[in-house]
């Protein structure tokens, strides 16, 4: 399914519409796909919150003149040539307009002078179809007034920008009573920088940035009012959502988390919140310890079933690379909530055998470039320094053990090497004549590869040799040790750490007699396999330009 489709495709899936075979297809875009998953996340924020305001019931006059309103405008308004559920904002629109009856009971009957709609295509829609006057905002008498705040600069103070701003932008100031406005005031100053946050959403760029800055002001204020009610909750999360998408989480975690202080009387608002703080602490900040804190917090809230299936496919998503133990065990979870054979339950399955089957197999590395044999003697095991040890020049040739030239071989040759046991792979330089690394006795061979970390990562290298073996990484010595030893995997526990972006690894493997090999690992300091790592023994290029900024 492309991102086309999708977005066309938003609403149903949202509602849980779409067929199970359609809902497959947007699960597996969904995965691949981030500017999608941010777009479902927006749309479905801003439904659940006003999902969270009391149900009204919708007055026969009121439906009637509604009716009428919209028979007139579809016969007289051209539709754009560009179908409206391709744009971001459709989301936004159909949640709004079904909050809309809710939000009009509570005005005063208003019968419009003429017909706006009637005179404006889509395209050009703009505030003068709103029907209620923006004066009608202002509260009286006011107490402690704040300065009225324009939603929108004029071009003589925004010169730079008048080539960005989308048309027909202007809205009147409003003004707003931190103590004595009240309810009424704050939802109609709500309403009115909702258009403004709905517009910037059909926009992209600098032009959505722009109307965002400009839709925060007044949301801002009615976070302040103290006597705002629902709406000064809503408002601070509209603030929240708009300082995450502007990049500033920190912001956005702070607004949440007082919502969810001030929130007891309204447990879907608070529920919703701690779901968008879950997401920012995921995707943004990368704080898994506190996001699984925030996950069981909204499980033992015993939420609706879709809220906890959507719940554990974000933690296991988000947790699939770095920690694919505990992102199956989010999948197990999912699969225990979902009905059996339904799509959550088999993608959930699919997901967790994806994942465990990596958990078997480990985190062994077996793409290497290697060099040898060079000459080892006993009674210089390990410390005869050899080229590679000096330097990495894959065109170069030297002298090895048996009066030899070796040179690096490449990573396709390497894998000749690899062999696998109980689901462990390793090296084996012991193997048939074809595939046999001579001379063997009293040598020694190099084996290189470079690890790109999301992160400055702690780790254990997991190390097992025959026989002896060393450790570089980036050029510094983190292991010695000069045993004979049978191979097996994970015989040593190395302590190290990568820095974000490439690291060098470099193995010294030396053999007495026999059968020799190494198996090789990277851990978290725990033991497990957690982390997304990328391996190219290829990547010298890129490892060195890294170094020398």
């Amino acid at each position: 399914m492309r991102c086309r489709t999708f977005q066309r495709n938003l609403v149903l899936y949202l509602y849980g519409e779409l067929s199970s075979r359609r809902r497959r297809r947007a699960d597996r875009h969904l995965q691949q796909c981030a500017e999608c998953r941010n777009l479902l996340q927006q749309t479905g924020s801003v439904r659940n919150l006003v999902a969270s305001l009391p149900d009204e019931t919708v007055p026969d006059e009121l439906a009637r003149r509604i009716l009428q309103q919209a028979q007139r405008a579809a016969i007289s308004v051209t539709a754009p040539r560009r179908s409206l559920v391709l744009r971001p904002a459709f989301g936004f629109a159909v949640v709004l307009i079904a909050a809309g009856i809710a939000f009009w009971i509570q005005m005063p009957a208003y019968t419009p002078e003429r017909n706006y709609l009637t005179e404006k295509s889509m395209d050009t829609f703009s505030e003068e179809a709103i029907p209620q006057a923006v004066d009608e905002v202002a509260v009286e008498p006011a107490r402690a007034e704040l300065p009225a705040v324009a939603l929108w600069k004029t071009e003589a103070e925004r010169p730079h920008e008048q080539k960005s701003m989308p048309p027909q932008t202007e809205i009147s100031a409003v003004t707003l009573c931190v103590n004595g406005g009240g309810e009424e005031a704050a939802r109609k100053a709500f309403l009115e920088a909702m258009e403004v946050y709905n517009r910037a959403f059909r926009e992209t760029g600098e032009k959505r940035q722009a109307l965002l800055k400009v839709s925060l002001n007044p949301f801002q204020q009615i976070s302040a009012m103290r006597d705002g009610g629902t709406w000064r909750l809503l408002a601070m999360a509209l603030c929240a959502d708009i300082h995450r998408t502007l990049g500033y989480p920190e912001k956005s975690t702070g607004l949440y988390r007082a919502i969810l202080k001030q929130s007891r009387d309204y447990p879907e608002l608070a529920q919703e919140a701690r779901l968008a703080l879950l997401r920012i602490l995921l995707l943004d900040k990368r704080d898994y310890e506190a996001a699984e804190a925030e996950a069981q917090k909204i499980l033992q809230s015993d939420p609706p079933k879709t809220r906890a299936l959507e719940v554990c496919f974000l933690m296991g998503d988000s947790l699939a690379e770095r920690q694919p133990k505990a992102a199956s065990g989010w999948y197990r979870k999912a699969q225990e909530l979902a009905d059996h054979g339904s799509a959550e339950y088999d993608r959930a399955g699919f997901a967790r055998a994806e994942l465990d089957t990596r958990l078997a197999q480990g985190n062994y590395i077996t793409a290497w470039r290697l060099i040898g044999p060079f000459d080892d003697p006993p009674e210089r095991r390990l410390v005869t320094e050899q080229a590679p040890e000096r330097e990495i020049d894959f065109t170069k040739e030297y002298p090895g053990a048996g009066g030899i030239t070796v040179r690096w071989m490449s990573s396709k040759e390497a894998l000749q090497f690899r062999r696998f046991l109980d689901s462990r792979a390793g090296l084996y330089f012991a193997l048939p004549s074809e595939q046999r690394i001579q001379p063997n006795e009293h040598v020694s061979i190099y084996a290189l590869t470079y690890v790109r970390a999301p992160e400055k990562l702690p780790v254990n290298l997991l190390i097992g040799s025959d026989d002896s073996v060393r450790c570089w990484v980036n050029d510094e010595l983190v292991w010695s040790n000069p045993c004979i030893r049978g191979l097996q995997p994970d015989q040593d526990s190395v302590p190290a750490t990568l820095r974000e972006g490439w690291n060098k690894i470099l193995l010294k493997v030396a053999n007495n007699l026999g059968v020799w090999g190494f198996y090789f690992q990277i851990v978290d300091r725990k033991g497990e396999f957690r982390f997304d790592l990328e391996v190219d023994p290829n990547a010298k290029e890129a490892y060195e330009t890294r170094t020398l900024r």
